[in-house]
C-alpha cells in the first residue's frame, strides 16, 4: 500500500488482514481507501458499513461493561446518594466519588463512540443506496441502519422507499408498522 497508494486491491487486501487479526479501526481506514478509489464498488461499500456496524455493537459492550464496572467498583457514590438524612443525601466518600467520576467518563466515551459508529455506517448505506437505486433490500438495510442509529427521518424515506420498491413483498405490513411507530414518535 505505501509502495502503491492507488493500489485498490492492495487496501481491500490490507481491510482483509485487518479484519483476520481482529483490528476493526484498521480495517475500515484500509477500506475507506480502497472506497475512495472504487466509489461505487458495492461490495466494498457493505463490507465497510458491517464493519461500522461492528464497531457499534463493540463501543456499545465497552460502555455496558464500564457501567457495570462502575456499578461493581464505586457503589458508595450510587449508594450514598440515596441516603438522605435530615434531608440532604449522604455525601459519597471521595474514592467512590473519583471512581465513579472516572467510569462515568468511560461510558459517556464509549456511547459517543458507538453513536459516530452507527451514523458512519448509515452514511454508507446512503452510498450504497445511491449505488443501487432499485435494489429493495438496501433501502430496507438503510433503514434498519437509521432507525439503529435514530435517525429517524432516514429510517423513514428509506422504509418507504422500500415500500414502494417492493409493494409485494411479504414483510411491508411490518414495514409499514414501523413507519407509523417512528412517525408518531
Amino acid at each position: 500500500v505505501s509502495e502503491n497508494p492507488r493500489d485498490a486491491q492492495a487496501f481491500r487486501d490490507l481491510a482483509t488482514a485487518h479484519q483476520a487479526e481482529g483490528n476493526t479501526d484498521d480495517a475500515i481506514e484500509a477500506l475507506e481507501s480502497f472506497v475512495a478509489l472504487r466509489p461505487k464498488n458495492v461490495d466494498g461499500l457493505r463490507e465497510l458499513a458491517a464493519l461500522y456496524l461492528a464497531k457499534t455493537s463493540e463501543a456499545q459492550q465497552e460502555a455496558q461493561i464500564a457501567d457495570f464496572r462502575a456499578a461493581y467498583t464505586a457503589p458508595g457514590a450510587t449508594i450514598a446518594s440515596t441516603i438522605v438524612i435530615d434531608g440532604k443525601p449522604l455525601d459519597p466518600d471521595p474514592i467512590s466519588s473519583a471512581v465513579n467520576e472516572r467510569l462515568s467518563q468511560a461510558v459517556n466515551a464509549a456511547l459517543a463512540e458507538a453513536q459516530s459508529a452507527a451514523s458512519k455506517s448509515v452514511e454508507v448505506y446512503r452510498r450504497i443506496a445511491a449505488a443501487s437505486p432499485g435494489d429493495p433490500n438496501v433501502q430496507l438495510e438503510l433503514a434498519q441502519a437509521a432507525q439503529n442509529a435514530g435517525d429517524s427521518a432516514t429510517a423513514i424515506a428509506a422504509y418507504e422507499k422500500f415500500v414502494k420498491i417492493a409493494p409485494d413483498d411479504p414483510t411491508v405490513p411490518e414495514v409499514k408498522r414501523i413507519i407509523k411507530e417512528l412517525k408518531s414518535s
